[in-house]
């Protein structure tokens, strides 16, 4: 007899209503960012379909180059979408 093998995919669908204000900004909650991984400052892509939109994370191709050319780049490898994160501001 062959064994039977199941496979199981698990979606999360979230189903929220945001406010967009005058400018055409929406702000995306907590719970979304977190799901989606989205960070910032960062690129969404936004696709049109009839009756609404879908916005999706996207990831700059050219921030993902930073610093490969840097000898120490393989040692050490900064993440470039969190670069703000490493400048220190206080000697402005």
């Amino acid at each position: 007899m062959t064994p039977i093998y199941y496979c199981y995919i698990i979606t999360i669908v979230m189903t929220l209503t945001v406010a967009i204000t005058n400018n055409w900004q929406l702000h995306v909650p907590l719970a979304v960012r977190q799901i989606v991984r989205l960070e910032k400052p960062g690129m969404v892509t936004i696709t049109a379909k009839p009756g609404g939109f879908l916005v999706s994370p996207k990831q700059s191709k050219i921030l993902t180059l930073g610093g490969i050319f840097h000898k120490d780049y393989l040692k050490n490898p900064l993440n470039i979408d969190k670069i703000r994160d490493e400048i220190d501001y206080s000697q402005a």
